[in-house]
Formats: C-alpha cells, structure tokens, sequence
C-alpha cells in the first residue's frame, strides 16, 4: 500500500472512472482500462489496487480473468460528485503532507535554536 494514492494521480483516476462509467458491462480487465485510458496496464494495477474504495476487484471468470468494477459507494454519485470525492481525498493527502513537512521542519528548527546557542559558545564538547 502505498501512503499517497490519490495525491497527483486525479486525472488518471478520474479517466478509469470515466471508462467504467462508459463501458456497457460495467466489469473490466486491467488490459481493457489501459485501452480505454491510454494508461500503462502497470500504472492501471498500482490506481485499482490503491483506490480500493472506488475499485472492486471481482471473483475470477472461469477463464481466469480478474475483473474489476466501481464500488457501489459511487453508484449514487453523478460524474461531479465523483469529482469532487476524488478531489477531496487528493486534497486530505495534500494537507497529510503538508502537516508532516512541516512537523519535520519545526523539529529541524528546534533542534537548531537548541545546539546553534551552545556551539557558538564553545560549549558543545
């Protein structure tokens, strides 16, 4: 699992919802979305993989084939509610960043403000 699914990716999520929403079974292969989106079949498994709350991954066919389907959380959404999910989550992960850059930095700051004082002074061994 990767700690950032959503964050950069919207447009690509967004044109697989797109091509489930199209598609007349609603069911489709990894191969079938890489066509339909113009995605590589590898950065289509990392989004289904990753969104695992707007992806559902089905039973096998008898054939084998893993398909997979929109979770019906988004069935009662229209196209813009879709959206606007997928940009909230992006913008959850943005301020996730945000916050931890910007604990790192204080700590960097503190650590600073603490050592800087005692090594101008001569202090530190």
């Amino acid at each position: 699992m990767t700690l950032f699914t959503y964050l950069g990716k919207e447009g690509a999520i967004l044109r697989m919802v797109e091509a489930f929403l199209n598609h007349p079974s609603r069911f489709m292969h990894p191969v079938e979305l890489s066509r339909a989106t113009g995605l590589g079949v590898f950065e289509i498994r990392d989004r289904l993989e990753g969104c695992q709350a707007l992806f559902v991954r089905l039973p096998r066919t008898p054939d084998g084939l893993v398909r997979y389907a929109l979770a019906s959380s988004l069935a009662g959404l229209d196209r813009e509610g879709i959206q606007a999910l997928i940009a909230q989550r992006a913008r959850t992960e943005r301020l996730t960043l945000t916050a931890g850059l910007l604990v790192i930095t204080g700590l960097g700051l503190l650590t600073l403000i603490t050592v800087a004082p005692a090594a101008f002074l001569g202090l530190g061994s």
